[in-house]
């Protein structure tokens, strides 16, 4: 993957680093199967990206739609495996057009420049990181809300209202919106603001410095999954409409063979 990565330096690749192993750089997960990138869908850059792709000898793994701009601005996903650098393979996956952000040039004013085991990249900010954890997957919820926590450690003592309110929104685990309200009280006068009815309900039953007992936990909990339930709805509507594009992609034959070279 390191070959990779310098591969897409040496072609100019304008690229962030996302999903899963972002999220171990901001210290929200441990593991990843893979590495996700999301690439500037623009002619001049895809042009640099299978280029890139070609020198770092990948193969299209699965599902893989032609690398051009009308499909990459479409949202679809591109899958490609690298060779091997131990005794795993690599797999990588691209988007040039990620669900439930914005544009690639926003997400690249705000991202951070880091130091990885892969080398110095451009990683998606915890913001926008967030957003594309919003998934199906039940336990990307625990991560946003991980996130949540870093961005507030990240703003120092004292963080703004902007900044509480949104870090309230997107504590998806009831003791990390405990700690959030024992740890900055004034978070306390923004619930009302954040719209979340479970962070309503926890209100409604919490005293401060007092634990829940079972039965309202278990309340609470209850909400806190209806609210993680909408956003899993959401996301399985809008990946719906790509799934659908892609079985007719296949069925017309127009997926790259897997196995093939870029």
């Amino acid at each position: 993957m390191r070959s990779c990565f310098r591969s897409l330096e040496r072609h100019g690749v304008r690229y962030l680093l996302i999903s899963g192993q972002a999220s171990i750089l901001y210290g929200a997960a441990e593991f990843s199967e893979d590495v996700d990138l999301w690439v500037s869908p623009d002619p001049a850059n895809l042009r640099a990206l299978r280029a890139a792709l070609h020198d770092a000898r990948a193969n299209v793994h699965k599902l893989t739609p032609p690398l051009d701009p009308a499909v990459a601005r479409r949202g679809l996903g591109f899958h490609f495996l690298l060779p091997p650098e131990g005794l795993e393979p690599c797999y990588l996956d691209i988007m040039g057009r990620p669900p439930r952000v914005g544009s690639f040039a926003s997400a690249r004013r705000r991202a951070s420049i880091m130091k990885t085991p892969l080398g110095t990249m451009p990683v998606v900010a915890i913001v926008d990181l967030v957003e594309l954890k919003k998934t199906r997957r039940l336990g990307d919820y625990e991560v946003i809300s991980r996130l949540a926590l870093a961005r507030l450690s990240a703003a120092g003592r004292s963080p703004g209202k902007a900044v509480l309110t949104w870090a309230l929104r997107h504590a998806f685990r009831i003791e990390d919106a405990v700690q959030i309200l024992e740890t900055w009280p004034s978070a306390r006068g923004l619930l009302e603001s954040v719209g979340c009815a479970w962070l309503r309900q926890l209100e409604s039953i919490w005293t401060p410095g007092t634990p829940l007992d079972a039965e309202d936990h278990a309340r609470v909990q209850l909400a806190l999954n209806a609210e993680i339930g909408e956003h899993q709805r959401r996301d399985l509507l809008y990946w719906s409409g790509i799934i659908d594009e892609l079985r007719e992609m296949r069925r017309a034959g127009t997926l790259l063979p897997e196995g093939s070279a870029v």
